[in-house]
């Protein structure tokens, strides 16, 4: 079993977006959660300095709004993925004139990071400021393909192979999965990005 984090891809092959009217999208995991309840129109666009429209970058299947931690899928993506992950998290129906895009998020967090093994760099108060080594109770990932973790839940967009696999298969674009842990290999070999 392995768990990765999820990213835009990093060759700037897909287009990338920005806010650019609606509300600013909260860091604090409670305060997305009630953004996303209210359900506010969020007007995006492709991120000029980052993708403009003279590349060659198209819009892809999966971005990140304003480069920040919630995933955003295409309409199509959300098609593909809302029956296997729709009951862990909210969706929010973006509005963009390049394309239909929808942002996610993932509600679905849990407590399987196995701290004794992982390497968490804290604030004074104790508190997880940074995750630079993931380990995980593999027993708590059955069933999951989506999730947070209970001590960083914006912070990773945690996906297992499963949801690699129906990526694949359906040819979803735009993704890029970082490996942060295999329960076949050591802890300790397998870094954070």
């Amino acid at each position: 079993m392995n768990v990765y984090d999820i990213w835009m891809d990093s060759n700037r092959k897909w287009a990338r977006y920005v806010t650019i009217e609606g509300p600013v999208i909260p860091l604090i995991h409670e305060d997305v959660r009630t953004l996303f309840d209210r359900q506010p129109r969020i007007r995006i666009e492709r991120d000029e300095k980052s993708t403009p429209c003279t590349s060659k970058a198209k819009p892809g299947d999966f971005s990140c709004l304003d480069h920040g931690p919630l995933p955003m899928f295409s309409e199509r993506a959300k098609q593909v993925l809302e029956p296997y992950i729709g009951k862990s998290g909210q969706w929010l129906k973006l509005e963009c004139d390049e394309s239909p895009y929808w942002l996610f998020n993932v509600t679905n967090v849990i407590d399987a990071l196995d701290e004794s093994k992982s390497e968490l760099l804290r604030f004074a108060d104790g508190k997880v400021l940074r995750i630079a080594r993931f380990a995980f109770h593999p027993e708590r990932l059955r069933d999951q393909m989506i999730f947070g973790v209970s001590q960083r839940p914006l912070a990773h967009n945690l996906v297992t192979d499963e949801f690699v696999r129906l990526a694949e298969h359906h040819k979803l674009t735009g993704f890029e999965f970082k490996r942060v842990w295999s329960s076949e290999v050591a802890a300790s070999t397998v870094k954070a990005a």
